[in-house]
């Protein structure tokens, strides 16, 4: 089964990427390819919590802020 956990877990973050995205389009009325490939590439984790985000935040700019935060961490 190990053998198998780098694929399953690819394959949750294409879903949760994909998830995160559509809430995005709906809830700020964003294209597509708003964000480009700032969402690709996140850990699982980063992308859990960023589809709460995108649920709770008010504006699209305390989105970003808050994805922005986040990607710094990352890279850090």
């Amino acid at each position: 089964m190990s053998q198998y956990k780098p694929q399953l877990e690819q394959r949750e973050c294409q879903v949760a990427l994909k998830l995160l995205s559509r809430t995005l389009q709906i809830r700020f009325q964003v294209p597509p390819a708003y964000f480009g490939n700032r969402l690709t590439g996140l850990p699982l984790e980063t992308l859990e919590l960023l589809s709460e985000v995108a649920v709770t935040a008010n504006t699209l700019l305390e989105f970003e802020t808050r994805l922005n935060e986040l990607t710094i961490q990352i890279a850090q």
